[in-house]
């Protein structure tokens, strides 16, 4: 979902995204980012589940890491976008399963432009 959104005088763009659990057709969500970004001069704020994780450190357990991170990677860096400072809990996503078998990943993020930093940059 995309809106455009006015606070204290300046307007931006706001993407709220849910990543699919599916590697293959989470594609499609780094093609729309990227098909958003071409003329993108706003400031834009991409917040959401991106069911995936940039790197081995995003994740806690056996959880092997999908292949589909390293497209969310070039996505990110083809968008020229920056992951937003966060408080609290670095982990956003458990299976809830006991001991061993349990497995934490950073899935919930917010990925700012440069425009955003200019304006919000505390």
């Amino acid at each position: 979902m995309n809106c455009l959104m006015e606070f204290e005088g300046h307007k931006f763009f706001w993407s709220i995204v849910y990543g699919c659990n599916i590697g293959q057709e989470r594609r499609r969500l780094w093609e729309a980012i990227l098909q958003i970004v071409e003329g993108m001069e706003n400031p834009w704020i991409v917040q959401g589940d991106f069911n995936a994780i940039l790197s081995n450190q995003e994740r806690s357990g056996d959880a092997e890491v999908d292949s589909s991170s390293e497209d969310f990677k070039e996505c990110i860096m083809s968008a020229a976008l920056s992951e937003m400072r966060t408080r609290g809990c670095y982990f956003t996503w458990t299976n809830n399963q006991l001991g061993p078998a349990r497995i934490w990943q950073k899935l919930d993020r917010c990925l700012v432009n440069m425009a955003w930093l200019d304006i919000y940059s505390s």
